[in-house]
């Protein structure tokens, strides 16, 4: 891309007045503002409001660079110049602050300005101009840019935006951030900006982490390989242009602990001699079934591999072969689990499409409950709950999507079992037949996390009950999205008896909360200054 020159000019005064407040705001969070609830949440809260004083400013920029696209080339320069100074001086005031506040603000402050360019569209209105008016605004969309990019930031993600012409322009300022250790790329990347990428790569010698999945090619694990010597993990998952022409190459990565080549060109034969090979390696992530790797693996065992992620047809082979899986994600198409029982450090399950009986699931809950501290779900038929409840006693995390869940008629549980002091996060996503389990909601003492969606047995009578005999007293964050009758009243109620309570959503898929009830609420939570956010907006 070609660049026209353009330098700053001088600050304007009241600029200068503004960023200094900021720079006072941010170096002494102490006296921001007073919270009632939470005075440990008033660091995050200042960040917040310097967050939003800048967006404002962003925006100014961006409303003077569209004004000045209709003057004369010496009024839009003078313009320009006021913005890229503007862009400096806030610069100068992030590289004051700490470091862990620095890093926040500069990946929140990049987000911002590159949603502001694919919002207003700044380039491609002045490709309506001449080509030195477009090349003058791609410097000054640049400049923005790299301005926020400091030397405290640890990730680059530009998987995050939409726009061709943002992910152009933040893959030419990689070179400037040299120092990140982790890069997330778009899965649509486009061939120019794939080759602004492959050209850059070679400087980001510090990388121990990157994700590029459905667009990597060959020709960048080769790059990768050559110049990504702490490369830790590489998931280029379903890209059809990682072949088995880049095998060596990655056999050269002999750091790499975490490697996703599902989906890819790469064989079966060839992925199971990657798993062979590679030292470190200890994930195993296949979209297809595991036994035509496994069977191309002559030692007895991959006693490093404690994350695994695939089909599985022979559950006894699996624990043969992968003995000290930690974690555990599977397509299930095996008649009988039991063998899962094996799997002694076992703590993570997540399991998708079959059917909790045929499989014998519950021998594998019954015996290796005591150890799971997540279980996850996902289209599961026949869910015994109350055995999962009286089985995961020491469980953190319970994720129940799209599952058929047996629940008895005239079932009782003590609220002593160990598994309602345990769990700190619940996730309920379109079940059927879960009668009365909301019953047993309060008896979850320390959750933290209750995420609620299209549950219609979740309701204002519902979440009333549990509050009012003294239930999510510990409760953080708390999403009810298209569930049953909710209301104003219920997102009072849940302010009101939930001392901790940060975040709430969300209120939109509520059919009886409308935009005075919003009103009202954000109202309530301003004038009572609450370390809290109401996520009014729909939720993807």
């Amino acid at each position: 891309m070609q660049m026209a020159v353009v330098t700053p000019s001088p600050a304007i005064p009241s600029v200068s007045r503004l960023l200094v407040g900021l720079e006072v705001a941010a170096l002494c969070p102490e006296i921001a503002m007073n919270n009632k609830k939470s005075p440990k949440c008033l660091i995050r809260l200042t960040q917040r409001k310097i967050c939003r004083l800048i967006v404002c400013r962003i925006l100014i920029w961006t409303k003077k660079l569209r004004k000045a696209e209709r003057r004369e080339t010496g009024d839009r320069l003078r313009v320009i110049h006021a913005v890229l100074s503007q862009c400096l001086q806030l610069r100068e005031v992030l590289t004051k602050l700490q470091e862990s506040d620095g890093r926040l603000l500069s990946d929140y402050f990049v987000r911002v300005i590159a949603r502001v360019i694919e919002d207003k569209d700044i380039p491609g209105h002045s490709r309506e101009g001449t080509m030195p008016c477009r090349y003058q605004y791609e410097e000054v969309c640049m400049y923005m840019l790299r301005n926020v990019f400091l030397p405290c930031l640890e990730e680059c993600n530009i998987k995050k935006f939409g726009s061709e012409f943002v992910h152009g322009l933040m893959s030419q300022s990689l070179h400037t951030i040299t120092h990140i250790t982790r890069l997330i790329l778009p899965d649509n990347t486009s061939n120019p900006v794939s080759q602004i990428i492959y050209d850059e790569l070679p400087k980001l010698t510090m990388l121990q982490e990157i994700i590029w999945k459905f667009t990597c090619t060959t020709r960048i694990i080769a790059v990768l390989a050559r110049n990504c010597r702490l490369l830790r993990k590489l998931d280029v998952a379903c890209s059809i242009n990682v072949t088995n022409n880049c095998v060596e190459d990655l056999l050269n990565m002999e750091s790499l602990e975490i490697l996703n080549v599902g989906g890819t060109g790469i064989s079966e034969k060839s992925y199971a001699l990657l798993l062979s090979r590679l030292p470190r390696i200890q994930s195993f992530f296949w979209k297809g079934r595991a036994d035509d790797v496994f069977r191309y693996i002559t030692r007895a065992s991959l006693p490093l591999i404690n994350e695994f992620s695939g089909v599985v047809t022979d559950a006894s082979l699996l624990v043969r072969m992968c003995p000290h899986v930690k974690t555990l994600a599977v397509y299930l198409q095996s008649r009988n689990c039991s063998e899962l029982v094996n799997l002694s450090d076992l703590v993570v399950l997540e399991l998708s499409p079959c059917n909790y009986n045929t499989t014998n699931m519950g021998t594998v809950i019954e015996n290796m409950g005591i150890r799971l501290t997540r279980l996850i779900m996902i289209q599961v038929a026949n869910v015994d709950i109350v055995q999962i409840i009286t089985s995961c006693s020491v469980l953190k995390i319970l994720d129940l999507r799209y599952c058929r869940v047996i629940t008895p008629e005239n079932f009782s549980l003590s609220p002593e079992l160990p598994h309602f002091t345990s769990v700190n996060e619940i996730i309920l996503s379109k079940n059927q037949d879960f009668r009365d389990f909301h019953k047993y909601l309060v008896h979850y003492v320390n959750l933290e996390v209750f995420h609620a969606h299209h549950v219609a047995e979740v309701d204002h009578a519902i979440i009333s009950a549990i509050l009012n005999a003294g239930g999510f007293r510990k409760l953080t964050k708390i999403v009810l999205a298209f569930c049953g009758h909710l209301k104003l009243d219920t997102a009072m109620l849940l302010i009101q008896k939930c001392d901790y309570l940060t975040f709430l959503g969300n209120m939109n898929t509520w059919r009886d909360f409308s935009e005075d009830d919003k009103q009202t609420l954000l109202d309530c939570i301003k004038v009572n200054n609450l370390a809290m956010f109401a996520y009014v907006e729909a939720m993807n």
